[in-house]
This record gives structure tokens, sequence and C-alpha cells, in this order.
């Protein structure tokens, strides 16, 4: 049976609040808990998608859920209130001999989405420092004038091809070696 649009829809919007989960996870939980946290948050998703609907609340034995998270029933245990704390999670406690917690995975808030850009690493000082590093880098003097040239004419920045903004060119060295394999590449195909 094809999909239909409400479908459709509603698969994209879980992944969009499982990214947004995720991302309030690792700024809210610290170190290595946030992974234990991401791994839980997960097998909550995969069980109540075994249920029919990850929004939905669904009843499960904490053993499961530590079984599908890879991790102890009471590190699991603590995991879950540190979802609870930070309300992804509702917790809806179940009294009795073989009566299981109520979970409900809760929609979270939107999160802004930003690029993770590494700091630029520092330019050449000068135009001989930068013929040194080419030096050390064993890369021709012909390639080394031909990509300073280039950079200096583009202000050591570079046209990201998905956004079409410039941007500060990260990892010059790295730049400068695929620059020289690509006019190698070039001369050689010539000839």
């Amino acid at each position: 049976m094809p999909e239909t649009p409400a479908d459709q829809s509603k698969e994209l919007s879980y992944y969009r609040n499982f990214k947004d989960a995720h991302i309030i996870i690792l700024q809210e939980v610290l170190g290595t808990n946030a992974s234990y946290a991401i791994s839980v948050y997960s097998a909550l998703n995969w069980i109540a998608n075994d249920q029919g609907d990850q929004f939905r609340a669904f009843s499960e034995s904490i053993g499961l859920i530590a079984y599908r998270a890879g991790l102890a029933k009471r590190k699991t245990s603590d995991v879950l209130k540190t979802l609870s704390a930070i309300t992804l999670l509702k917790i809806e406690s179940g009294r009795g001999r073989r009566v299981y917690n109520t979970y409900t995975l809760l929609t979270p808030a939107k999160q802004e989405r930003q690029r993770a850009l590494p700091p630029p690493r520092p330019l050449p000082e000068s135009y001989n420092a930068f013929i040194n590093i080419c030096y050390d880098l064993d890369i021709d003097d012909t390639f080394a004038d031909e990509f300073w040239e280039l950079q200096q004419k583009n202000n050591w920045e570079r046209k990201n091809p998905s956004t079409g903004q410039w941007e500060p060119l990260f990892d010059w060295k790295k730049s400068l070696i695929k620059f020289n394999e690509k006019v190698e590449d070039d001369i050689e195909n010539i000839s």
C-alpha cells in the first residue's frame, strides 16, 4: 500500500523531533552521560515504533529498554530520570507485580541547527613563510605560487557549494594539497 502524504509528513516530523531531541540531550547532559541518554532515547523510540506510534504512551520492562540501549538496568533507570528531567520523556509509575512503567515520548522544542565549523588554521604570516610550508609539504613552487595568488585574490575564503556563501578557508594546508593534486592530474591528462 503506497504511503499517503499524511504518513510521509508524520515520518518526517518524527525524524525532525528525533534530531531536536539529540540537540537538547547534547546541550543539557554532560560528558559520557550524553551518549547514554542518546542510547536510551533511541531504544525508547525503537520500542515505541514497535508498538505502533512514537507519540503514544507505551509500557515496557526496564530490562528490555536496558537491553536495547546496551546498558545496565540501574544506569538505564538513571538515564530515564534524566530524560524526564529535561522534558523529553514522561514517566508514569506502574504499581504492582509485573506492572511496568508507562512512557510517553514528548515532542521536543524546536532547536536551531547550526553548521559546526572548526576554527580556521592561522594563515601564513608572509609569502616566505608560505613557501617554507610548501617546501615542508613537498609542493612545487609553481603550484604554490598559483595557490598563493588565488588565495590573495579571494581573501583566503572559499565559496561553499551548498550555501553559495563565502566562508573562511578553514584548513588552507589541506586545500593546498588538494589544489596541488588537481593541477598535477590536469597536467597528466593534457600530456
